[in-house]
Parts: C-alpha cells; structure tokens; sequence
C-alpha cells in the first residue's frame, strides 16, 4: 500500500512536507481515536446528561460543558499515547521525508550512525535529548493518564 500512497502524494505535492505527513498520521491513528473516545463517552452517565437538558442546556452546551470536561481525562491519555506513537514512527517519516529541513527527530537521530563508524557520545547525547519532550509530556499527563485508562474500560 506505500507505493501507490507515495506516488498519489508525490503527485500532489505532500512528499517531504510536513502537510503529507500530518494527513497520514490523522488517517493512520483516526480509528484508534475514535475507539477510545467513544469508550470515554459511552462512560459518562446518561443522567448528568439529563440533568444538564432539565437546567436549560442546548445540545451543544451539554457537549462543550458537561461531557467534555467530565472526558479530560480521556483526551489527555489519547494525547499521551498518540504523541508518543508519532514520536516514535519511522516508516512513513523515512518514506515521505527526505529533506533534511522537514525529518522528524527519530529520522535525524539515524544520522548519528554511520555504516562503519559510531560515535557513542553523540548517539548518547542524541537519545537523551530525543527522549526529553516524551518524559516531559509522561509527567505532565502522568494523573490523567492513570485515570483515563482505568475509567475507559469501565462502563
């Protein structure tokens, strides 16, 4: 499936462009999203819902109000795992990028390689500092990712 997919986005334009590897990641990850957030959903009882339609809410009220707050939780464990998928992706990164000025960091981090030659300091520097933004984001979503994951199997 990646041969025809590189030759209609090269044909369009969205080969080493961040726009191509963007509507990838969306079309790659949508199911996944929508799995686990219709999970979040179906968790949050139909009575606060109610509730909410009793004091006056429109629909959308009750959507940008009651269930999107009451989902924090399961937005923050989708940002969490999708980040670091996207972090992590190197198939379609090396296929579609090849301009230096566009590769996402796992791509550039394979330049500290080479075929005979290693040098450890920069591959050691290079992991650390790669891996830097992921712990940053695991702390900061840390409480809502253990909650996420344990309210979206109940129901």
């Amino acid at each position: 499936y990646i041969v025809p997919l590189y030759a209609y986005f090269q044909k369009l334009g969205l080969t080493n462009n961040l726009l191509g590897i963007i509507i990838i990641y969306s079309a790659y990850y949508l199911p996944f999203s929508i799995f686990l957030l219709r999970s979040y959903f179906l968790s949050i009882p139909k009575e606060i819902c109610d509730a909410a339609k009793i004091d006056g809410c429109s629909d959308s009220q009750i959507f940008w109000k009651v269930v999107l707050p009451l989902a924090k939780s399961g937005y923050a464990t989708l940002v969490l795992i999708l980040t670091y998928w996207t972090w992590n992706e190197f198939f379609f990164a090396v296929t579609f990028l090849q301009n230096a000025k566009v590769q996402t960091v796992s791509i550039r981090y394979l330049r500290f390689t080479e075929s005979h030659f290693t040098n450890f300091a920069y591959v050691s520097t290079g992991g650390v500092i790669t891996i830097l933004p992921i712990m940053f984001i695991c702390i900061l979503l840390q409480k809502r990712f253990i909650a996420g994951l344990t309210q979206g199997g109940l129901k």
